[in-house]
C-alpha cells in the first residue's frame, strides 16, 4: 500500500473502474472498451499526471450502469399503419363516352366489359 500522502488514484476512488477492470466483467477486449471511451459513448475520466500525457482512464460505476441501460434490447414499437386512401372512381357514374358506344354496337368488335 502506498504511503498515506502518496496514495495511487485507484486508492482515493476505489468505486472507479480502469478499462480492463470494465473489459473483464463484461468477457471483452480492454481495446473496445477504449473505443467507446474514444467514441465518446462510456464516459469515463482521464486521471493521467501531465495533461497530454499517457491516459489512465478510470470508469465510475454509474457511467457504466448508464452505458450498459443504454445498450440494453428493448421491445420494437409497432408502428401505427396508415390507412389507404380511397380514390374516388369518376368514371363509375353513368357517363357515356361517344367512342365507346360506338365500338359497342358494331359486331365482331371487341367489347370493353364493364364494372
Amino acid at each position: 500500500m502506498c504511503p498515506e500522502g502518496s496514495k495511487s488514484a485507484y486508492d482515493r476512488f476505489p468505486h472507479y473502474l480502469t478499462p480492463r477492470q470494465v473489459a473483464d466483467r463484461l468477457g471483452i477486449d480492454h481495446g473496445k472498451v477504449l473505443g467507446w471511451i474514444h467514441s465518446g459513448e462510456l464516459r469515463a475520466a482521464n486521471l493521467a499526471r501531465v495533461a497530454g500525457g499517457r491516459p489512465r482512464w478510470r470508469i465510475s460505476a454509474e457511467s457504466l450502469a448508464l452505458f450498459i441501460a443504454g445498450r440494453e434490447n428493448r421491445p420494437r414499437i409497432q408502428r401505427v399503419r396508415r390507412q389507404r386512401r380511397v380514390v374516388k372512381d369518376y368514371f363509375s357514374e353513368a357517363v357515356e363516352i361517344p367512342a365507346l358506344k360506338r365500338l359497342r354496337s358494331q359486331p365482331g368488335r371487341a367489347t370493353i366489359a364493364r364494372d
